[in-house]
């Protein structure tokens, strides 16, 4: 972590990190996930859950990933049993990849806080080296030595390379390149196709996502792509200074938005005149569904002042506000049929229909 304190030091939340890593007595992979995942993302996948995720899946299933995990009535398969709510993530993350990618023959790519190597494993789980390159940059020493490791485990029969093994930064020789940021900076020679950045520039303050934003308008060709979801309302609360020559293809909150303003972002990158005009039309609309804490907060109030006959307990955190309203009511439902046990009706709950649900 003190190899390099110039403007690629980590946020103070990964001193910790590396602290708690150190003293812990297991080092299992599974107990240093939770700094990559978090307690939502290591949840296993519940009938809750798979029904708020499953809709927005088949709408840009186009690799029909979701038959693998889902039979057609929405229920988990066998082989979905030992998924976690991050992995939704990852099929949903690269199915809106692909959605834009699919038609390109092969894909370079630059993801920038990778963590462990969730999205890397999955994509080359589906495509294989022959479609693909990846180089992962971090800044954060830990992550790209757990992701060595754990993906040199988990795909065996793809050539993984590192910087800290002494390796060269060769894509002719790795499918895979792990490499800190501050030598990504002096060693890359390499154009990319896609540009990628899920759940960590929110984490990052303003002069270091202004430097991720400009690393990949400098290294991503023109007409490549650039796929970004971070929460908006999280830690960071600064601006998002998109170059102007990126065309913001796709923005929404999608089913792993956990705060309101938490959309995912495609842009390409090109030299249209037309690309600011449509990016503002792409942002108006994407604010016109994003409700402003107050808003939740009033819903929220009615919504339990309604159930305040059936709901006995109201958790003391406010996490609830985090899930879109929709989920909220489903939590809700649930815990009138726990009050009143399993065998309750549906037709016995009181039917809920809020204005924008």
């Amino acid at each position: 972590m003190a190899q390099n304190g110039g403007e690629h030091v980590p946020a103070g939340t990964w001193g910790r990190v590396t602290e708690q890593a150190e003293s812990t007595k297991d080092r299992s992979f599974d107990t240093m996930l939770d700094p990559w995942i978090g307690c939502l993302g290591l949840k296993p996948i519940d009938p809750a859950i798979a029904n708020h995720y499953l809709p927005f899946l088949k709408a840009i299933d186009t690799l029909q990933l979701v038959p693998s995990y889902f039979s057609k009535d929405g229920e988990l398969n066998e082989s979905a049993a030992k998924l976690r709510v991050t992995d939704l993530g990852s099929l949903l993350d690269i199915n809106l990849i692909n959605l834009y990618a699919g038609t390109r023959p092969q894909l370079t790519v630059l993801e920038v806080g990778g963590g462990y190597g969730r999205l890397t494993e999955a994509v080359f789980n589906v495509f294989g080296p022959k479609q693909v390159k990846y180089v992962m940059i971090d800044s954060v020493p830990l992550s790209l030595f757990y992701a060595e490791t754990y993906l040199s485990n988990n795909l065996p029969n793809i050539s993984v390379g590192s910087y800290y093994k002494g390796d060269p930064f060769d894509l002719e020789k790795f499918d895979i390149y792990i490499i800190p940021t501050w030598h990504f900076e002096k060693l890359n020679r390499y154009e990319y196709d896609l540009g990628v950045n899920i759940e960590s520039l929110q984490e990052m303050d303003q002069p270091k996502v202004d430097y991720y934003l400009g690393l990949f308008d400098k290294v991503v060709k023109k007409d490549g792509l650039i796929y970004i979801s971070n929460s908006h309302d999280y830690i960071f609360k600064g601006e998002w200074n998109y170059p102007k020559n990126w065309n913001c293809l796709f923005r929404d909150n999608s089913p792993r938005s956990w705060t309101n303003d938490h959309p995912a972002e495609i842009f390409v990158k090109d030299h249209s005149v037309e690309a600011p005009a449509r990016n503002r039309l792409l942002q108006f609309a994407h604010e016109k569904h994003v409700e402003t804490f107050e808003d939740l907060t009033a819903k929220l109030a009615d919504l339990l002042k309604k159930y305040e006959e059936l709901v006995f307990e109201v958790p003391n955190d406010l996490l609830l506000l985090r899930f879109p309203t929709s989920q909220l009511i489903q939590v809700l439902k649930n815990r009138v049929r726990r009050r009143f046990g399993m065998k309750m009706k549906q037709a016995q709950l009181p039917r809920l229909q809020p204005n924008n649900a």
